[in-house]
């Protein structure tokens, strides 16, 4: 096994009225795949400045494309290039549901890094301090988790997985941090939750965001 850690960053495939549905309610499709963008582009600047930081880390693209997208390496690195996004690689997601995606993504990741952590691109709210933070957290716990203040949470690390069990999760419910702590504790993991930051769901969250970068 490598000593690097690995950063995997979700992202949907940009396609309109597929992507921040909850955002085109009050500002359009147009607007939300606009914000969309923006988002999967700040996270990313995230990534890479802690990245730039802590030497010992790599950043993957996991891409969940849509339906009526072929998935192809083509198709990824032409995203990687418009949206000049910086991966050491990308790859498509894999499995039925978010909680399968996340598992295969860090059960894969696992096999060549000590610690791996997903965010989600809709979690631009994180910096360097708050990933270090993360990592830090994997090197006395199985699992870490960054909650957001809508019960959910925009960030997930392991070490070890065991035997976790995603498939009792309510995705997209304010109950997810807290059965997913409980899925932890089923598979005999420990986990750490990071203090909460939040995510971009709706126009508020952005306006809101947008004014803490002025």
């Amino acid at each position: 096994m490598n000593d690097h850690h690995l950063l995997v960053q979700f992202a949907k495939d940009p396609v309109k009225g597929k992507v921040k549905t909850r955002l085109a309610r009050t500002m359009g499709e147009e607007k939300a795949l606009a914000v969309h963008t923006e988002l999967m582009q700040a996270v990313n600047a995230k990534l890479t400045a802690y990245k730039a930081a802590y030497k010992r880390c790599k950043v993957l693209g996991a891409f969940s494309l849509d339906a009526e997208t072929t998935a192809s390496n083509e198709h990824l690195e032409a995203l990687v290039l418009q949206y000049a996004l910086n991966f050491d690689a990308i790859q498509v997601q894999q499995g039925s549901g978010l909680g399968c995606r996340m598992l295969a993504v860090l059960s894969e990741g696992l096999t060549h890094a000590q610690k791996v952590i997903i965010v989600g691109s809709d979690f631009p709210t994180i910096d360097t301090a708050y990933l270090a933070a993360a990592f830090e957290s994997l090197d006395r716990a199985d699992m870490v988790l960054g909650a957001s203040e809508d019960g959910g949470y925009g960030l997930i690390g392991a070490r070890q997985l065991n035997a976790l069990d995603f498939s009792t999760v309510a995705w997209g419910t304010e109950q997810v941090l807290q059965q997913t702590l409980s899925a932890c504790s089923q598979a005999s993991l420990t986990a750490e939750v990071l203090a909460p930051r939040y995510d971009i769901d709706y126009e508020a969250d952005y306006v809101r965001w947008k004014s803490s970068q002025m």
